[in-house]
């Protein structure tokens, strides 16, 4: 299901005309790191650490220079699905590999 609406909101994306007028706000926040950003949080929450980590990559590598915060958000989460693919599941890893991916990620991440 999370595959799916990643898809279809990957497919909306492609099909907006760039040249449409959009709000400033909009144009300098909601863009494809911010959609990787989101499939990243939502496949954290499945455990799927795998497609997770695919898309922390894509969100930091899509990311413009000034988006300070969304790095700072998005950095966790990564680390986040590198224990997760190591050790299967988070609470399989070390107690302090535990502390540490708890400490770091901001509290809205599961």
């Amino acid at each position: 299901m999370i595959t799916a609406s990643v898809i279809a909101a990957q497919d909306a994306m492609l099909r907006a005309d760039p040249a449409d007028h959009r709000p400033v706000w909009m144009l300098a926040f909601y863009d494809q790191s911010e959609l990787d950003s989101l499939a990243l949080s939502a496949h954290l929450a499945l455990g799927d650490y795998a497609t997770a980590g695919y898309h922390a990559h894509r969100c930091l590598s899509a990311l413009l220079p000034h988006m300070v915060r969304s790095r700072a958000i998005t950095t966790p989460g990564g680390g986040q699905c590198a224990v997760g693919v190591r050790y299967g599941r988070l609470d399989a890893a070390p107690d302090r590999t535990r502390q540490l991916v708890a400490w770091s990620r901001p509290c809205w991440l599961p």
